[in-house]
């Protein structure tokens, strides 16, 4: 026992003085204040003789025992106790009671704090996740002010995940997510709570402080462990501990939740597996991030769209598959008169800003076909860490212009009138082959942003584009295979 011997008697106090125990001898909990913590109450013993029941009950060495190694145990995370003062053996308040068995008193802080430790049914809260859950309140109320039932929850939440993180130390790094379940009568189970969705219990009063927590406790053990994601307990713990930097000391779940996608965000980045983690849970407990459930790798992205086109169609559709919800895209073409492409979205220059797709609406004329252009996306939303490409091959389906081959092996210098004499040739000698044209199955208005005004087959398609007002619109004919069979602009002057 870490105790303190002065003159001929030994006291119940740790060799540094910061652990001072006293016996309360069934005194009743809810009632005491600091003021109750007087000297008389600290148990003493004859020097160098061993601590006796005579001197004190069991349960009242049990208690000093356990804050002495609790308060080492938070030490191993950078928080620091100066002095604590424990209130043992305490009268019993039954379990089914919203008064408490085991407490932090108000006035409690970091340089001196007061904890008091009751009993349900003859068993002494006396134990790891139950001291490390009041431990934690003295912590808190640091950041936290516990008047509301929102910044008491947040309190109440945050305690049992220091409670939990205790007894993990304790148990040299196996985790149960018991809060005092060696307790009769007293148990929270952050795995299997009461509560585990915040729609449930967002509008119960301060009284039912506890209850109301019950969903962040399950939110801790979801980024721990079970989401997928997970990051594991330190990880989560360090996050939420440091998000307390960034919350007021009315908080509710809302501020917690925006405080720690900052932090991971800063830290981590949005596109890592920790901000998947804390906003998946999030999600899951029913507080909305505005991002939904994210993927294991939520950035990750890639570009749907062929691989090759007709050159004749002037049209090509490639959009973002995958990738983080809501986030801003640049879309860049590469290669040969990448600055003449045009796009539903508008291009500048060989680029266009923004958009999840980038529907192409009219291709450059190349000399000679085939030809090659790259598509490149990076979006500033999630870094340069993400960049995708897609290689695309131009094709003169048609077969009506010449071949690279073709074209440098051409008796003159090659020039717009020997090109026009090639492909009147061409068209001459090719034997037809064209399937016979595809009935129309869609037909897609767009306006010069992007927007789709309108969709499906009218019965006079021309009346319904005279009905919108001024402007130019783009209009495309699909088969029912999807492929296109004419696009073409229209202007509407009225």
């Amino acid at each position: 026992m870490d105790d303190t011997e002065e003159g001929s008697i030994t006291k119940l106090i740790s060799q540094d003085g910061s652990i001072i125990t006293y016996n309360f001898d069934q005194a009743n909990l809810y009632n005491l204040t600091p003021n109750d913590f007087t000297n008389n109450l600290i148990p003493i013993s004859n020097a160098n003789i061993a601590w006796k029941i005579a001197n004190a009950p069991t349960n009242v060495y049990q208690a000093h025992w356990i804050v002495k190694n609790v308060v080492g145990f938070y030490h191993s995370i950078g928080i620091d106790y100066e002095k604590i003062n424990v209130g043992a053996n305490c009268s019993n308040i039954l379990a089914e009671s919203e008064r408490p068995n085991a407490a932090a008193l108000n006035g409690s802080d970091l340089k001196e704090g007061f904890v008091v430790i009751g009993e349900s049914n003859g068993s002494t809260l006396a134990e790891f996740d139950i001291i490390g859950h009041e431990l934690g309140h003295i912590f808190l109320h640091e950041f936290l002010d516990y008047d509301e039932a929102g910044n008491a929850s947040l309190q109440e939440g945050i305690a049992d995940m220091l409670g939990v993180f205790i007894e993990m130390q304790q148990n040299n790094g196996v985790v149960d997510w018991d809060i005092g379940e060696d307790v009769p009568n007293i148990i929270r189970n952050l795995e299997n709570p009461e509560f585990n969705c915040y729609d449930d219990v967002e509008n119960l009063n301060f009284i039912y402080s506890h209850k109301r927590s019950t969903p962040l406790g399950h939110w801790f053990f979801i980024a721990s462990t079970n989401g997928t994601p997970n990051i594991g307990i330190l990880k989560t713990l360090d996050i939420v501990l440091e998000a307390l930097n960034h919350i007021g000391r009315d908080s509710d779940y809302e501020e917690l939740m925006e405080a720690t996608l900052t932090i991971v965000e800063e830290n981590f980045g949005r596109c890592s597996e920790e901000f998947a983690a804390i906003n998946n849970a999030w999600e899951t407990i029913c507080v909305e991030t505005g991002f939904g459930i994210l993927n294991t790798h939520p950035c990750d992205y890639s570009i749907s769209g062929p691989t090759w086109v007709c050159e004749e169609n002037d049209y090509a559709k490639f959009c973002i598959q995958g990738g983080f919800p809501n986030a801003h895209y640049r879309w860049t073409i590469i290669g040969k008169k990448s600055t003449e492409y045009k796009s539903l979205c508008g291009m500048q220059g060989n680029s266009q800003e923004g958009c999840n797709c980038l529907t192409l609406i009219d291709f450059p004329k190349y000399p000679y076909y085939p030809q090659y252009i790259t598509i490149k996306v990076y979006s500033p939303t999630v870094g340069s860490n993400f960049i995708v490409k897609k290689k695309v091959k131009l094709v003169d389906c048609n077969n009506d212009d010449p071949t690279c081959d073709e074209y440098y092996n051409l008796q003159v210098p090659p020039n717009e009138n020997t090109i026009n004499q090639f492909k009147n040739e061409r068209s001459t000698l090719r034997r037809e082959s064209v399937s016979p044209k595809q009935p129309i199955h869609d037909i897609i208005i767009y306006n010069l942003y992007g927007d789709i005004i309108s969709r499906g087959l009218k019965s006079n398609q021309m009346n319904d584009i005279n009905h919108l007002r001024n402007g130019i619109y783009i209009i495309i004919e699909i088969d029912e295979h999807g492929n296109l069979i004419s696009l073409k602009k229209q202007a509407i002057i009225k």
